[in-house]
């Protein structure tokens, strides 16, 4: 057994030497660092404005979105609860004016810290966690380039 024992110690010191080399690395990487019991919200609101003269109106969107952070998770990671709120206001020159009152969905996941989200059956397609955590950059390249988050579910990009 101690012919075996260098060529052990050898391979347990490049791997330290790997994994050291990776985590230093990965320390200037942007990383979500959630606390438990952290609440995060956000507001969002855009406006489209049509027509000409007379027939001029508008329509407002609204969003809403309030994610309390439950659980750290054993991977680094965090399990969170998120409610998403959207609501449509219309009008139209001359005074008219209809608003739907907010719809609201409640969701929870889990999120890891470069910004995956485990997909379960409570996600929306749509307006879903991935709107205010995008996937952060894999790696010091792709962070020093222009990265891109992806969340194929929901067709959005991040950049």
């Amino acid at each position: 057994m101690s012919k075996y024992l260098p060529i052990s110690c050898v391979l347990l010191v490049v791997a330290v030497a790997q994994s050291s080399g990776s985590a230093a690395s990965d320390a200037s990487l942007p990383r979500y660092n959630l606390k438990v019991g952290q609440e995060l919200s956000y507001t969002a609101q855009s406006e489209f404005n049509y027509g000409t003269g007379s027939s001029t109106a508008s329509i407002v969107s609204r969003e809403e979105y309030r994610a309390a952070v439950v659980r750290q998770n054993s991977d680094g990671g965090w399990h969170i609860i998120l409610r998403t709120g959207q609501g449509l206001a219309q009008s139209i020159k001359g005074g008219k004016k209809s608003e739907e009152p907010m719809s609201y969905t409640i969701c929870h996941f889990d999120l890891s810290p470069d910004g995956r989200i485990a997909t379960n059956e409570s996600l929306p397609y749509f307006s879903g966690p991935q709107a205010i955590f995008p996937r952060l950059p894999a790696d010091p390249k792709s962070a020093a380039d222009s990265w891109e988050g992806t969340h194929e579910r929901a067709g959005t990009h991040s950049r």
